[in-house]
């Protein structure tokens, strides 16, 4: 009897295992359904982590984009591509996500060349090192923090910076807006469960619209949060080069023998980020390159191109990212590279698909000015 009586309790332990797999299946299945319901169709998600930002690429007609920006969330905050539009006239996207990994980069840029005929793609270097991999500074030092040159062009203002009595509180404001932006990256319905009283049947009908932002997949930030190591975070120019990993040297051939197969050049840009880059990185990144003959830009160890860039007012979180205002810099001095170096010629629209960026460009203006 002991014996049958454990036996039917595995039995029924079994079974409610069982059971709750499905459930949470099942949960899993409607969740993710639901949340492309939820999912705003009018292009309007211009500052939030939505999944859907990283395949922006796909809410636009077939053959219209002539430039792709790929990589980790770093390359959705530097490269505007309706600023690309507005002042040379070239169409672009730019395809990021938090973290990605260098196979999901791949496979987004994979996906997107069966759709659009690109000139070029540029790979934002920050992916090419794990995101744990950062520069390390003495924030807790009860000393003054080492001065720092105010515009890094050379203007010669310098600030000194004192102890910073908030500094765990501010470290964990930017852990639990990390966070929260990975959930919402994810899981549309937990950022946007508050659309229930506005779904129409075009919600319903139209999931597909869920790709399609007035950005082209580029997220602005008009938050000012200083970094106070802008002269020394590159650390020494005699580092040892950090080579990159065998996997990521993998795909990144990967990459440039799929763009050469597609007829889109291949290259590599770095935007300023001086909690992510330095020297040994650099020279890392620059060896690679070099090996497979892609052309490498960094904009760390170049930021005398980027016309009046400024650490203390440029970054939206202490060096890790730009915000809107150190992105325009960026973007205006690679659409000078593309226009004049890579010899990119104003993108060939018919007079339907020059409304469709016009009509974008107009819309994202209004957004930006009226926050």
């Amino acid at each position: 009897m002991r014996n049958s009586d454990k036996k039917r309790t595995l039995t029924s332990n079994q079974r409610g295992s069982l059971r709750l797999i499905a459930f949470s299946a099942v949960f899993i299945v409607i969740f993710t359904a639901v949340s492309t319901v939820f999912h705003p169709k009018d292009g309007m998600d211009t500052k939030g982590y939505s999944h859907y930002v990283t395949y922006a690429y796909r809410g636009e007609e077939k053959n219209t984009l002539d430039v792709a920006f790929i990589g980790n969330s770093n390359v959705y905050r530097a490269f505007n591509p309706i600023q690309l539009w507005d002042e040379y006239g070239i169409t672009s996207c730019d395809i990021g996500g938090p973290a990605l990994s260098m196979g999901a980069i791949y496979s987004c840029l994979r996906d997107m060349l069966e759709t659009q005929n690109l000139k070029l793609v540029a790979l934002e270097a920050n992916c090419l090192y794990p995101y744990s991999d950062r520069n390390r500074f003495d924030a807790m030092a009860k000393t003054a923090l080492p001065l720092y040159t105010a515009n890094a062009a050379g203007s010669g203002k310098t600030v000194t910076v004192d102890y910073n009595k908030d500094f765990f509180t501010d470290k964990l404001d930017d852990l639990n807006d990390a966070i929260l932006s990975k959930v919402a990256y994810e899981a549309s319905l937990m950022k946007y469960h508050d659309r229930w009283q506005s779904l129409t049947l075009n919600d319903f009908t139209e999931r597909d619209k869920r790709y399609y932002l007035i950005t082209k997949g580029f997220l602005y930030s008009k938050a000012v949060q200083p970094f106070l190591h802008g002269d020394t975070y590159m650390g020494s120019p005699e580092a040892k080069s950090k080579e990159l990993k065998s996997k990521t040297a993998e795909y990144l051939e990967k990459m440039k023998k799929l763009c050469d197969e597609k007829g889109a050049v291949f290259t590599v840009v770095c935007a300023p980020s001086g909690q992510n880059w330095n020297y040994a990185k650099h020279y890392g990144v620059q060896n690679a390159c070099d090996s497979l003959g892609i052309e490498f830009t960094d904009y760390n160890t170049e930021i005398d191109k980027l016309d009046g860039f400024d650490w203390l007012k440029d970054r939206k979180d202490n060096g890790d990212h730009l915000n809107i205002y150190g992105a325009t810099k960026v973007t205006a001095a690679y659409g000078k590279l593309l226009s004049e170096h890579f010899k990119i010629a104003p993108s060939k629209l018919n007079e339907s698909q020059r409304a469709h960026w016009n009509a974008d460009s107009k819309k994202y203006h209004e957004e930006v000015e009226k926050h």
